[in-house]
């Protein structure tokens, strides 16, 4: 009875102890896993205190420490985990609640992804959700690599790959997480050296759990140590690596990653909120969409919009025509060509220069190449005079009317096309002249004047006079200025004058009030255009993080007197309406700009992040111009800055409003051509890193550790044979010897307790070829240790030509992947 009784005692008191140790490990793993949660909530803007979320991680690896006991746990658990699931199916399909539930989840999801995306507001009720979900992904792999099974290198690698994607991609919050993770993985280090270091019976885990605690003051002084010592923001800076690094993510992203729209918007590159309305955040990134080879940097238009209705911008026209080559028999005032063909007569009728087109523009050829787009859409410059789809196979192309092209069906990576415009100089002083004297009403006051000139009747649908027809031939054919031709520009200059000057009523006072005090002491049109151009790129500071605009305001009103910051669609929108303001056509343009950067083969490769919106402006006799109002992208100096502080003087003080300027936009080479220039954007020339990128950096830093380890061991064999070379011939065959015995005892052939040399030789002789001399290689080493006699050259020879036969007989036992592994990886060989 007493030996039951003490028998028993000894029971109860072992599971105390058993106990005991496992709420230790849990303890201490909790503190690992609150490490990673807290990263995670703090960089999702997660306001749990760290002691909160320590209570559900505790009570969580409890609960998985009674489900994964043993397998009648697991079973019973995992049994459970079916039931449950079942009935809640059951009970919501009976209730008629399964479509609520499938709903609600879906807006959990999508609040999730946009939260994490572009910001979505917070919901208290999703983000304690998403925390618990956040600890269970983190809890169950520790319990099965902390207290279940440790393993020192998962919990170091799980713990440095959250913080390396923290630290990559700008999102590392608070440094409080990454302090306890050096606290814990500083004990579980040494636990792992104690581990190793020990035996089976001496290593169990009272003794792991007492060495744990025993250590905390040490890990405390080293915490303490390393946090004191000066450090650098960027300890780390590789240039090589950064480039690699991206080259692959672009590799990536070029094969992998597709954008599929309709019709283009800024929308679908990362900008707005994607409910159509103006502002919000921005969630660009770097996705290769296209690539373009052309002789100057151009804007590649998308979309255009006319109507303006105080927070969104939409388009009239819904038009779907094809698109014909320009004939100058039949004129199509709709055709996206007119644009160019009104500059040629504008020109033409300014100067009287048959030949000024060619003076003055110059055509270049542009080929542009779909990436990463599916698409309908064609993104083309201003001033084209043909487009036509490379390869066998022709597309055909619409238009929309208003300069907009477009296929008939979907275009996919590989699709490809070329562009023929006309670049104009602007510069060039006729170009300016003509700029400068457009009006409206400009084409029929010129036509009047040089009809008087040449003595054209109205009436006559032929040139008169000889010189003049000779004059006018273009291409072969008769160019004939007949008052027909006039009447189709200015028929399609009445058309823009009516569509492209909407103003809503809702529009304040005070943004008509500033847009005539900033062109007040202009003297024409285009200089007025500038004027309000280079105010806005001028005074307005450049963000990508806007203050979001409250409701019932109008958005231009709301961005020039209140919140004075923006990014491109900001100050597109703000400009077109204050030239509209002041009677000339304008338009809100998106689409792609160039990289400020050619690829080595002269082609541009645009992504995401140059998706851009700007402003055409309409000029009769010359049609439309780009203009850039965003600061960064416009590089040209303000030639009227005198005349425009002047004018703004001149503004009602209650509608003025002093606008601070961002003076770290910089500044590239300007354009040459009729585009004004483009640079990166100066404010986050990157957005945060994507889902697809993350794991593309992680695996370009495992790949470095990959190669790192390959590069290591292969030093350290060639410093051992040199070392076997180099030393003298007694010392070289026990260090030879004892490097054989090393890979032995890898492959599980170790000496055994109490085996001799001799018949340690004889058993592993026997595992070998029939041409092994193992034995002889064994009497040698027996001389050198224990003998007095010298040990010759010869013989340090023969251990070291074994030696490398041996490798090769390893080689044929284990098979050439695992000797791979064990030779590169772990660096046994």
């Amino acid at each position: 009875m007493g030996n039951i009784k003490h028998a028993g005692v000894y029971d109860i008191k072992s599971r105390i102890i058993k106990i005991t140790e496992h709420l230790g490990d849990c303890i201490l793993a909790a503190i690992f896993c609150l490490s990673m949660v807290y990263a995670m909530t703090t960089s999702l803007l997660f306001d749990y205190s760290p002691l909160f979320l320590y209570h559900i991680i505790f009570a969580l690896l409890i609960i998985f420490s009674v489900m994964f006991y043993n397998k009648t746990t697991r079973l019973i658990s995992l049994g459970a985990i079916f039931l449950f699931t079942l009935s809640l199916a059951i009970y919501l399909y009976k209730t008629n609640a399964l479509a609520e539930f499938i709903e609600s989840t879906g807006f959990f999801m999508e609040w999730v992804r946009n939260y994490t995306s572009v910001g979505a507001s917070f919901i208290s009720s999703y983000a304690i959700i998403l925390t618990i979900l956040i600890c269970i992904a983190v809890c169950l792999p520790a319990y099965f690599f902390i207290v279940s099974r440790f393993n020192f290198f998962v919990v170091l690698f799980g713990g440095v790959y959250l913080f390396v994607i923290q630290w990559i991609a700008d999102i590392f919050v608070s440094y409080q997480p990454f302090y306890m993770f050096l606290f814990v993985i500083i004990i579980y280090y040494f636990r792992y050296i104690y581990q190793k270091s020990s035996s089976e019976e001496t290593a169990d885990r009272t003794s792991m759990l007492l060495f744990s605690i025993f250590l905390l003051p040490l890990c405390v002084l080293i915490l303490y140590i390393v946090m004191s010592l000066p450090v650098s923001e960027k300890p780390l800076e590789w240039p090589w690596l950064d480039k690699k690094v991206i080259t692959a993510i672009d590799y990536v992203k070029n094969r992998f990653s597709y954008q599929t729209f309709d019709r283009f918007s800024i929308e679908n590159a990362g900008f707005d909120d994607g409910d159509s309305k103006l502002g919000g955040s921005v969630n660009s990134d770097g996705t290769p969409v296209l690539k373009v080879k052309t002789p100057q940097r151009i804007y590649l238009k998308g979309s255009e919009k006319d109507i303006y209705d105080g927070s969104s911008w939409k388009s009239s026209s819904e038009e779907n025509m094809p698109l014909s080559p320009f004939a100058y028999e039949s004129i199509d005032t709709s055709s996206p060509y007119l644009d160019t063909f009104e500059m040629e007569i504008g020109l033409f009728l300014y100067t009287g220069d048959p030949h000024v087109l060619s003076m003055h523009t110059k055509e270049i050829s542009i080929d542009v190449q779909f990436l990463n787009l599916r698409t309908p859409c064609i993104f083309a410059p201003v001033k084209i005079t043909g487009i036509k789809s490379s390869g066998n196979n022709p597309v055909d192309i619409f238009h929309n009317g208003n300069g907009i092209l477009y296929t008939d069906d979907y275009m996919s990576k590989g699709f490809e096309y070329n562009i023929k415009m006309r670049s104009v100089d602007l510069n060039d002083e006729v170009v300016k002249a003509l700029l400068e004297n457009s009006h409206r009403g400009f084409l029929k006051k010129e036509f009047r004047k040089l009809r008087q000139r040449y003595r054209f009747s109205p009436y006559s649908s032929y040139v008169q006079k000889a010189d003049i027809d000779r004059a006018l031939k273009r291409n072969g054919k008769t160019l004939l200025l007949i008052d027909e031709y006039i009447s189709a520009l200015m028929e399609n200059s009445e058309r823009i004058y009516s569509r492209y000057l909407q103003i809503p009523d809702t529009l304040p006072d005070r943004v008509m009030h500033l847009a005539y005090g900033l062109t007040l002491n202009a003297k024409n049109s285009y200089e007025a255009v500038r004027s309000i151009e280079n105010f806005l790129s001028s005074n307005f500071r450049y963000t990508l993080t806007p203050e979001p605009m409250p409701e019932d305001r109008d958005f231009v009103d709301w961005f020039l007197f209140e919140s004075r910051e923006g990014y491109c669609t900001y100050y597109a929108t703000a400009m077109t309406i204050l030239t509209r303001c002041i009677g000339i056509p304008a338009r809100y343009v998106e689409g792609y700009t160039l990289p400020s950067k050619q690829n080595s083969d002269g082609t541009y490769t645009v992504t995401n992040e140059q998706a851009h919106a700007w402003v055409e402006v309409y000029f009769e006799g010359f049609g439309w111009l780009p203009f850039e109002p965003t600061p960064g992208y416009n590089t040209s100096v303000s030639e009227q800055a005198a005349s425009v502080q002047a004018n703004l003087d001149n503004v009602n003080s209650n509608s003025m409003v002093t606008m601070p300027r961002d003076n770290d936009s910089n500044v590239t080479d300007s354009f040459s051509e009729n585009q004004p220039a483009v640079t990166e954007k100066p404010e986050e020339s990157h957005a945060k890193l994507n889902s697809l990128t993350i794991p593309l950096i992680v695996f370009a830093f495992l790949l470095l550790v990959f190669s790192g380890t390959i590069t290591v061991n292969y030093l350290r064999r060639k410093a051992r044979l040199r070392k076997f070379h180099n030393a003298l011939p007694r010392q070289s065959i026990l260090l030879m010897y004892g490097h054989i015995l090393d890979v032995l005892s890898s492959q599980g052939l170790g000496l055994q307790p109490g085996e001799t040399p001799v018949e340690y030789s004889d058993r592993i002789e026997g595992c070998m070829s029939s041409n092994s001399s193992f034995k002889r290689i064994t009497n040698i080493f027996l001389t050198a240790r224990y003998a007095n006699s010298d040990v010759h050259e010869n013989e340090k020879s023969e251990v070291y030509s074994f030696y490398k036969c041996f490798l090769m007989e390893i080689k044929k036992v284990i098979g050439s992947r695992k000797y791979w592994i064990y030779k590169n990886i772990l660096g046994k060989l």
